[in-house]
């Protein structure tokens, strides 16, 4: 299921567009203080090391074998293509899929490990979440299918293909597996084809749901891959990264109080502990609440009508809020 999220912050229309806008605590990354030129992207070739908006520092690796390559890391773009002959797959490497950038011209494009580290007030508290889109390149490999890259789908269309970004944090200095968020960047596994869907227009990542956290680590993934890695092109781009300057505003329960079985589930599943809940929600990896209730001892819950993956729930109780991975095949 693809869901387009295209809000408009009509503070920006007031005010016009700044690096970073400050509203409600939160600190977001428009990219706009690199002052990059129209239609022109930065890959680091000068060796900087990366770049700075908001509270977050983006690293940047420029290799310097066989006359020098963008490697790993964030780059910068306010190239948009939407239209460049599907063969002309290189030149599409810096362009965005959608037609402008989420609510500013500049835009960043993250690769394999790509890292972003918090800074300033955003050190340690939580991160909010971005907008997210495939890069053109991506785009069109998926779609079509290169010299590489297969065509998602295959040629009957029911070759279950799929794309993959998942966000780890890091906090005090360590790097938690367990905390993460998922999303597919294309997904072909659904039993409809007509549900397959390629991102092509920005999307919001929520990230909250991890928590306080230091650094962010992106790591891309997908069905297409040789004995080497991905045949996948390896890129997708992000605007308005939005810190929220504010630790968790509750605390979470170390240990889980309340069970969720079965988990797996094919649907139906029943959350019950020995405290009372004070309200149960069940959101998607997007941050969407699909279910919510409040003042139970148990319930039980149906997501027969939602798509398989991984769903997010969290239970409140006397005043705290523990938030465990429910998965549905």
């Amino acid at each position: 299921m693809k869901i387009k999220m295209k809000k408009k912050l009509l503070v920006i229309v007031a005010l016009g567009l700044f690096n970073v806008l400050q509203l409600n605590a939160q600190t977001i990354s428009t990219f706009e203080n690199l002052s990059l030129a129209t239609d022109t992207f930065w890959d680091g070739s000068n060796q900087s090391g990366g770049f700075a908006s908001g509270n977050a520092y983006f690293p940047n690796f420029w290799d310097t074998a066989w006359g020098g390559y963008w490697s790993t890391g964030w780059a910068l773009s306010t190239k948009y293509d939407t239209t460049t002959a599907p063969s002309d797959f290189y030149t599409q490497l810096y362009s965005c899929k959608e037609d402008s950038a989420y609510i500013s011209k500049t835009f960043a494009i993250g690769t394999i490990d790509a890292k972003v580290k918090l800074t300033g007030n955003a050190i340690g508290k939580v991160v909010d979440g971005f907008y997210i889109t495939n890069s053109t390149y991506a785009f069109n490999s998926m779609k079509l299918g290169d010299f590489l890259g297969k065509k998602f789908g295959g040629v009957s269309g029911n070759d279950p293909d799929w794309f993959k970004l998942v966000v780890y944090k890091y906090y005090q200095g360590s790097l938690s597996t367990n905390d993460s968020v998922e999303f597919y960047l294309a997904d072909f596994r659904f039993s409809t084809n007509s549900q397959d869907y390629i991102v092509d227009s920005w999307t919001w990542v929520d990230l909250k749901s991890l928590g306080n956290c230091d650094s962010l680590s992106f790591v891309l993934s997908s069905s297409d891959n040789n004995i080497v890695g991905m045949n996948t092109p390896g890129y997708f781009c992000i605007d308005n990264f939005t810190t929220t300057d504010s630790p968790l505003s509750y605390s979470k329960v170390e240990q889980p109080v309340f069970a969720l079985y079965p988990n797996p589930t094919n649907g139906l599943f029943t959350v019950k502990g020995k405290l009372k809940i004070d309200q149960i929600f069940v959101r998607t990896v997007f941050g969407k609440i699909i279910f919510s209730d409040s003042t139970v001892s148990s319930e039980t819950i149906d997501l027969t009508a939602f798509d398989a993956g991984v769903y997010l729930v969290e239970i409140i109780s006397e005043g705290k809020s523990t938030i465990q991975k429910m998965y549905k095949f």
